[in-house]
């Protein structure tokens, strides 16, 4: 019985310990060089998605000189959604960087609007 619970105790620890890779991850369609389709005239707006490293965590993108944060799900998989202001087609507007509360950023290089 005392080492059952001695187990149990480590186990419960090693769920507060975070993660050294734990960090938002972004389907594969996220990646440098992509065109994210938006269009300001008509007010199409975008979705970027992904998941987080733990429940309700705050997830950040900054993107075209805006800031947007929303919390990830409380349940597995802890997913997260945000809506991109539509911008102008044709241009490119650089990277995109999305944050966790925990790990490395994930950034994607050089997106155009079309």
């Amino acid at each position: 019985a005392m080492r059952g619970a001695r187990v149990l105790a480590l186990l419960l620890l090693l769920q507060t310990i975070p993660l050294a890779n734990a960090k938002v991850t972004l389907p594969k369609i996220f990646s440098d060089g992509m065109v994210l389709q938006t269009n300001h005239e008509c007010g199409l707006r975008s979705f970027v998605w992904g998941w987080a490293s733990g429940p309700s965590e705050a997830v950040s993108l900054s993107f075209a000189g805006s800031e947007y944060t929303v919390t990830a799900g409380a349940a597995a998989p802890y997913r997260w959604h945000i809506q991109i202001n539509p911008h102008q087609p044709g241009v490119d507007v650089g990277d995109m960087t999305v944050r966790g509360e925990s790990g490395d950023p994930v950034v994607i290089r050089r997106i155009s609007i079309g």
